[in-house]
């Protein structure tokens, strides 16, 4: 039991790091991106970021590579929606 249980283990350790890397390097696009001369800030958090990877490697797995193109779009939906005006004041 406890090798099954490091395999695990073994198996999710690079998904943390996945999961890092794609928050910070999003993080860096926006925020050197500007729109009409506004700069734009990402607010995504790392716990909603390794929750968006979990659930697209389960979807991958589920549907066997299927659910690629579905990530896509989730991927995408997921940065726009955590995308904002640096200047703007929350109401």
């Amino acid at each position: 039991m406890p090798i099954g249980l490091l395999s695990i283990l073994l198996f999710f350790i690079p998904i943390f790091g996945w999961a890092l890397q794609w928050q910070i390097s999003n993080r860096f696009v926006v925020q050197h991106l500007s729109i009409e001369g506004r700069r734009l800030k990402f607010t995504m958090t790392y716990g909603y970021a390794l929750k968006l990877i979990l659930r697209h490697l389960l979807l991958l797995i589920c549907t066997l590579g299927l659910g690629l193109f579905w990530l896509y779009v989730k991927e995408t939906q997921a940065i726009y929606a955590h995308v904002e005006y640096a200047d703007e004041v929350p109401s």
